[in-house]
Order: structure tokens, then sequence, then C-alpha cells
């Protein structure tokens, strides 16, 4: 929450040397949609490309094959989306579990399947690498990756730690013919884009407090008749190889506070 909000709103503004927009322009605006969502009111969702959530995008790109590595619950949500994308067709499949394995085929039945993610990095048809692994493993499978020349979009967080994630940077630095995107949710969201452009602006005032929040009841203990595969499946649970619920689902609401302000907080507190 910013000070002086409704006194400042009524100042007119000038972003990147656009047109000035009133108050009353900026309240037909989709951002301020957005905005009533950020002060506890209704997410509301856009594609990129127009206010009223209509997408541009009609696939001009050239197709990139992808290869998803992880196969679990997420990974599969994964395939099921580039399914219906008209350029991103799925080549490849990875994960050392051959039920989740098997699952994800269902979803992709053309595509190539592994239980060595190193086999999929070498199948020369891949150009883009989707890593959907628990968070410990990003790091090797990401720096194999782009040793192996392929484009990698990692999910969230990027790594289970600091010295990992400053690796990962380092190595893709060093590639700068490839792309490395980590998957941050709001980075993708068009109205929060825009939201985050007109509160670096400065035109709502001096920032004083930022309040986020997450809800949503659910175990992560996972069940299994075998001892090995629910030790590995409760990853999350294990503090030296987890971030925990702050790092696994709070990377997010960390994420826009720094992007939108520009600057890392002072104090954190939580319960």
């Amino acid at each position: 929450m910013a000070s002086g909000l409704l006194r400042n709103c009524l100042v007119k503004m000038n972003v990147d040397k656009k047109p000035e927009v009133n108050r009353r322009e900026f309240l037909k605006g989709s951002s301020f949609a957005t905005m009533m969502m950020m002060m506890g009111g209704v997410p509301i969702h856009a594609a990129e490309g127009n206010a009223d959530g209509a997408t541009s995008y009609k696939g001009e790109a050239p197709p990139m094959n992808v290869g998803v590595i992880g196969c679990g619950v997420w990974g599969r949500e994964i395939v099921k989306t580039l399914s219906l994308l008209p350029n991103a067709p799925v080549v490849a499949l990875c994960d050392f579990y051959p039920a989740f394995l098997r699952r994800a085929g269902r979803l992709a039945r053309e595509a190539a399947k592994y239980e060595d993610y190193k086999e999929l990095l070498n199948d020369e048809k891949v150009q883009v690498v989707i890593v959907a692994t628990p968070t410990h493993e990003h790091k090797q499978i990401v720096l194999d990756a782009l040793k192996a020349g392929k484009h990698v979009y990692c999910e969230a967080p990027m790594a289970a730690n600091l010295e990992d994630a400053r690796t990962i940077a380092k190595a893709a630095k060093a590639n700068p013919q490839l792309n490395l995107q980590v998957g941050l949710q709001n980075r993708s969201d068009f109205q929060i884009v825009k939201l985050g452009e007109f509160i670096r602006t400065g035109v709502l005032g001096k920032t004083l407090k930022l309040r986020q929040q997450w809800h949503k009841k659910q175990s992560w203990r996972l069940t299994s008749p075998n001892p090995e595969r629910e030790k590995y499946i409760n990853w999350r649970l294990d503090k030296n190889i987890s971030l925990g619920l702050v790092g696994e689902l709070g990377v997010h609401q960390v994420d826009l506070s720094n992007w939108f302000f520009l600057q890392r907080p002072k104090a954190i507190s939580g319960f």
C-alpha cells in the first residue's frame, strides 16, 4: 500500500513519454483492476496483448521442439498446456519413475521417452528444455541443458540455495545465445506487468508497507507403498533440500515486491 493513494491518483502522469493519462482514464484501464486485486479483491487473469483479455499472438514464431524433464503432477500439467500451443510440440519426455513417464506419454504420444535426462539432452530434436523436477535437482539439470545448447525454462524457485542460483545465473550469462527463464508466475501476466510499470512511476507516493498473502489448505505429505519412493516424493518436507513454504510458494510474492519497487525488503515476518 502507498501513502496518499487517492490524492496522488489525481495527479497526471507521464510514463515512458506516452500521452498523459488522467485519473478517469486510468480507472477505466485494466491496471486498476489488477491494483484492486493486489489490495485484496478477486484475481483477474488476462492474456498478454490486450486489456480485454484477448491475445494478439497467433503463433507467428517458428516452432521450437520441447523436451520436458520431470513428469509429476505439475510436469504433466505443463505438457497439457504445451499441447494447446501452435508452435511448441513436445518431442521428448523424461522421468526416472516409469509410472509418471507412462502417464505423460499419454498426453504426448509422439514424444520420445527417456528415464535419464542426459539422454534427452542428447536428443538433437530437442531445442527447448522445461525443468519441472524438485527444486534441489534444478542446478545440475539446467547447467547440463545449457552446456548441451538448449534453451531452458526452469520452474520456480530457480534453486534450493543462493550458491546454486548464482551458479545457474553465471552459466546463463556465459551463454548469451541461449534463453533461460525461471517460471515466476507474475512475470507472465500482462496486467501485472503494466501495474508494475505504473507503480514504478512513483505517482502513488512513498511506499510504506507491502503485505501479501497466500492461502491454500493442503498438506504436502504424500503416500506411497514404497518407503524409498515415499521419501523421495516428500522432498518438500525435508529441510535439508527444500526451501519450505516461503521458498517454494512465497518466492512468487517476494519476487513481485522486489520487482515492483526495485529494492529488497528491510524486514520480513511470517507465521
